[in-house]
């Protein structure tokens, strides 16, 4: 078979010297691209990110990523060249990646001077075009460079990512998909619920299920949620990957 395997998280990039990162270690995935990877048959593909704890298997095709633009890249290279048995993504993604960054003066200044020079009457959605054209065109002349520290208030616009995770079965309808959902300190029943809503809208075979708050190193309470509600617990970073290594190879 052949397995890819996403893990660790994305980060995006604020200017040359920063960034905007999540907690991700890809601890829980370098663990599954490991227990595939014992078998010899096995053809194990490993996209993670900066930083991301790395499998132990020498044969096990590595390939780093740093912004969630390069996973959908070599993501997308990846499933464009090979036929995969089996897609496993458990990477943190980036909900929201860099528009422009600005001062809270350069904000309110700007915001003013438009109001200004605006000789017509102002309505909802007159300001709200109006303040659309600020926003997108301040802080432009500080990109791929480093914002000022000199700023008293720093303002970030965000924009969102792409859903990587939709265009995996788009690319290969045939593969055996794995999302995996993280939420914190929420009811098992929410999570459940929010587990089914994510199998159903990407169109994936399995999610893996876990709450931030019952992950303490390899303690790790995971739940694969199937389509037809069928649940399997388990309660360590290594059961969890015996037991999708178990459940996709027993439905191969």
């Amino acid at each position: 078979m052949r397995i890819l395997v996403t893990a660790g998280g994305t980060k995006e990039k604020i200017d040359d010297v920063r960034y905007i990162a999540n907690h991700s270690t890809g601890r829980l995935g370098s663990i599954i691209a490991d227990s595939f990877a014992q078998d010899e048959n096995n053809h194990v593909t490993y996209i993670h990110g900066y930083g991301a704890i790395l499998p132990q298997h020498k044969n096990i095709k590595v390939v780093p990523i740093f912004t969630s633009q390069e996973l959908e890249i070599a993501l997308k290279k990846e499933l464009e060249t090979y036929a995969y048995d089996i897609v496993i993504h458990s990477m943190a993604v980036s909900d929201y990646t860099m528009d422009n960054a600005f001062s809270q003066d350069d904000l309110l200044n700007s915001l003013s001077d438009a109001l200004f020079n605006n000789s017509n009457e102002i309505t909802k959605e007159s300001f709200e075009q109006l303040s659309a054209n600020v926003l997108s065109k301040l802080g432009k002349e500080n990109e791929d460079k480093k914002l000022s520290s000199s700023n008293e208030h720093l303002i970030l616009r965000l924009k969102k990512t792409p859903k990587i995770i939709k265009m995996i079965k788009e690319i290969q309808p045939n593969t055996t998909l794995v999302g995996f959902k993280l939420l914190v300190d929420v009811s098992e029943e929410h999570l459940l619920t929010i587990a089914h809503q994510l199998l159903e809208k990407n169109d994936c075979d399995y999610v893996l299920a876990n709450d931030l708050t019952s992950i303490e190193g390899d303690q790790h309470t995971g739940y694969l949620v199937a389509p037809d509600k069928q649940l399997r617990v388990a309660h360590t970073k290594p059961e969890i990957a015996k037991l999708i290594k178990q459940t996709l190879s027993y439905n191969d």
